[in-house]
């Protein structure tokens, strides 16, 4: 990729791919340098490198423990996990909010009223306090292929199942039986739109269910029980990036609709309700490739207007 007459989008790539596991080759030496002063994933895979004998288990055929490069590895499966998710999560969740100005309405007003409660806070006090940022989150994608995850995360979910295997073992779940080697595959579209939890408006997009009542700045997000939401996964296998996500996604909405509004641009002869009826169409028609992902993205156009 970096060869002269590559292009340049092909060459950035090519010098990312160079770089990227020459800095995460720092940060282990410097965790080793440093060891126990941090609790990240970097410190975590390190100590357990480490721990289970390092270079010097090499020469044994039965070493568990993490190569560099093996440490290496998952930290760039982490990275990746947690771009394509997030900006999916982000995209729907836009998506809606230009579809449902009212609901657009309600994001700006816990925003303005966390910002002028606390002037210029720091992450620490400003994240607890943006819940509604959070709740649209969970809430991101009410339409017609529903995949829950808060309210976007609800209604399309970054992933559209859970793949589990029983292997040699038979399990039973209530009365089901699954016989050794059965793959079960979870569908996380059905658990978080099933009238059964979530009552008859399952599929309409409302971030405020996700909410105990309070005023904008003191509202307090509702956990749900085990099992009824799971768009990070659950049980030891839960994704260890969620609170990255949850926070990268209520900066970013914090940072844009602090100062925009977003609306669908009509085509000729379109009102407003027309585009957006349009660009609901064209949300509902995703289907599930590497994540959920629009057929057709083109055709969704927005405009961003200053507040």
């Amino acid at each position: 990729m970096l060869l002269p007459f590559m292009p340049k989008a092909a060459k950035k790539l090519g010098t990312a791919k160079l770089e990227f596991p020459l800095h995460l080759k720092e940060k282990i030496a410097e965790e080793r340098r440093s060891p126990g002063l941090n609790n990240n994933l970097i410190a975590t895979l390190v100590r357990i490198a480490d721990e289970s004998g390092g270079e010097a288990s090499k020469t044994s055929k039965m070493s568990t423990y993490l190569t560099e490069e093996e440490i290496t590895g998952n930290l760039f499966n982490f990275t990746i996990a947690g771009f394509d998710t997030t900006a999916n999560t982000l995209t729907y969740a836009i998506m809606e909010l230009a579809i449902h100005p009212e609901w657009q309405d309600w994001i700006i007003e816990g925003i303005d009223a966390v910002s002028q409660a606390q002037p210029g806070a720091e992450y620490a006090t400003m994240f607890p306090l943006l819940t509604r940022c959070l709740a649209l989150m969970v809430s991101k994608s009410h339409s017609v292929l529903r995949v829950k995850g808060f309210d976007t995360l609800s209604l399309k979910p970054p992933v559209s199942h859970i793949a589990r295997y029983t292997h040699q073992v038979p399990q039973n779940i209530g009365d089901i039986h699954f016989p050794p080697e059965t793959l079960v595959q979870v569908s996380l579209q059905v658990i978080h739109t099933t009238p059964k939890i979530w009552g008859n408006d399952s599929l309409s997009f409302s971030p405020s269910r996700w909410l105990a009542r309070g005023q904008p700045n003191c509202e307090t997000l509702i956990e749900p029980a085990r099992g009824e939401f799971m768009p990070w996964s659950g049980g030891p296998r839960f994704c260890p990036g969620v609170k990255m996500a949850q926070v990268e996604f209520v900066a970013v909405m914090r940072a844009i609709f602090s100062q925009w509004k977003v609306e669908v641009a009509e085509r000729d002869g379109e009102t407003q309700e027309d585009a957006r009826k349009r660009l609901a169409r064209t949300v509902a028609d995703s289907s599930p490739k590497l994540t959920i992902q629009m057929v057709r993205p083109q055709d969704a156009v927005l405009r961003w207007v200053k507040r």
